[in-house]
């Protein structure tokens, strides 16, 4: 596969696991226990988050829920296995692009955020993620 279009297809390849962080962008103030007692409380109870809290809880949920859902789908696993990346190298690698991308929009997060700001801030952060992982460690 060319370079390039390599490049486009692994983009594309983050932005399937990487919206599933928008999904998730509820959980991110709720333990598990509560998400499994009562999955219906993120639909009914808007819950606000300070942006530190939030992020610090993006950062450390985001790298395997990325990397796991990228060596799941047989497409983007087979890409990975061609380019010698293995679940390993991608956690230790993804972090780097979760600070570039909390720190690139820091300062227009909301101080506080509702469910809907979680909404909206995990998939852009995620489009930035997946951009800034692909260009560092996935490009020839």
């Amino acid at each position: 596969m060319p370079v390039s279009t390599c490049f486009i297809w692994l983009l594309v390849s983050f932005t399937w696991p990487l919206s599933l962080l928008a999904k998730t962008a509820p959980l991110l103030d709720k333990s598990a226990a509560e998400t499994a007692v009562n999955p219906a409380v993120f639909k009914t109870i808007e819950t606000t988050i300070s942006r530190d809290e939030w992020l610090a809880k993006l950062t450390r949920i985001a790298p395997p829920i990325i990397c796991q859902r990228l060596f799941v789908k047989p497409s983007s696993n087979q890409t990975l296995n061609q380019l010698n990346v293995d679940y390993n190298q991608c956690i230790d690698w993804l972090p780097e692009s979760v600070t570039t991308c909390q720190k690139q929009y820091y300062l227009t997060i909301p101080v506080m955020l509702t469910t809907a700001d979680k909404i909206t801030w995990s998939q852009r952060l995620g489009e930035c993620i997946g951009q800034d992982f692909a260009t560092k460690h996935l490009v020839e």
